[in-house]
């Protein structure tokens, strides 16, 4: 979990993000996404649009932001982006591969019809719900208490650890024979 502390999405968070992540899953790094709503794909798209390069036309004219550190970002329409922390609300992103996260769909659907007279038709609105899981969830990495108005994050972070590997100390101490 990586805590932005109600800051602003930057390049150093993602790249936190990324460096948060367990060596033994830095081989799928490709596969992985950058997980959030709205907001977040605007945010990316404004940054890559100031830039006087190919990309930041192609942002301007496309409304997409392509990739950051290899990895795309991953919309979510629905993503909460008002959770309450301090005196600001907040979001928070996911950074996993999207085959990490199991999809339930609730196979009931429920439909509400009524008949407008003013426009002599029937609007009919269906729902349901879906909720999801993660597999691994020692493959995510969470960034919380992203503020997508606030100040953009200069912190840093150092590599993850993996607890499932050998450690250089153990080489270094081990029997030559």
């Amino acid at each position: 979990i990586l805590d932005a502390e109600g800051a602003g999405p930057s390049f150093k968070l993602f790249s936190a993000a990324r460096k948060l992540l367990p060596p033994r899953y830095r081989l799928n790094r490709a596969n992985y996404r950058f997980i959030g709503g709205p907001s977040l794909i605007d945010w990316w798209v404004d940054d890559t649009a100031t830039r006087p390069t190919d990309a930041g036309d192609e942002a301007r004219f496309m409304g997409e932001g392509k990739r950051i550190l290899g990895n795309s970002f991953y919309e979510v329409p629905q993503w909460p982006e008002d959770l309450p922390y301090d005196d600001a609300t907040v979001t928070h992103i996911l950074y996993t591969p999207l085959a990490n996260l199991m999809v339930f769909i609730r196979r009931q659907i429920e439909i509400e019809t009524e008949r407008r007279i003013e426009t002599d038709d029937y609007l009919s609105v269906g729902w349901f719900s879906n909720d999801f899981a993660i597999a691994e969830p020692e493959a995510v990495v969470v960034i919380k208490n992203v503020d997508m108005c606030g100040t953009a994050w200069t912190g840093c972070r150092t590599a993850g650890k993996d607890v499932c590997g050998p450690s250089f100390h153990d080489l270094d101490t081990a029997d030559p024979a």
